[in-house]
């Protein structure tokens, strides 16, 4: 996966946000304390960002799409100054209609591109 990005796809309870979960975490684990859950691995020095779940809450004002937006913009951000190695994005603006959310995603995906 090096230089290389991957779309994860997959039925609903396929195991799709266990799978990113666990690359990140042995992405993690191996930058870390030196070792992962694999019987053998090259993995890179790399900064890991996810988002998962949007940190959405009726206090803060802040509804899921744009708490999802301020995620994603972070991501861009950083990925502008070269910050960022590894990126998951899971089910990107789940919340608003089919053809919106494909045309935002493809949007953030090709952004997030080199």
């Amino acid at each position: 996966m090096e230089q290389r990005s991957a779309l994860v796809t997959g039925s609903n309870m396929a195991g799709k946000t266990t799978f990113i979960k666990m690359l990140a975490s042995n992405a993690i684990l191996a930058q870390t304390v030196g070792f992962c859950l694999a019987t053998a691995a090259t993995v890179p020095r790399s900064t890991v960002m996810a988002s998962i779940h949007g940190a959405h809450s009726v206090k803060s004002g802040k509804s899921h799409y744009f708490a999802e937006i301020e995620t994603i913009d972070g991501f861009i951000r950083e990925r502008a100054y070269g910050g960022i190695k590894m990126l998951a994005i899971d089910e990107p603006f789940s919340g608003t209609n089919t053809v919106e959310r494909i045309a935002i995603a493809r949007a953030v995906l090709e952004s997030l591109g080199e």
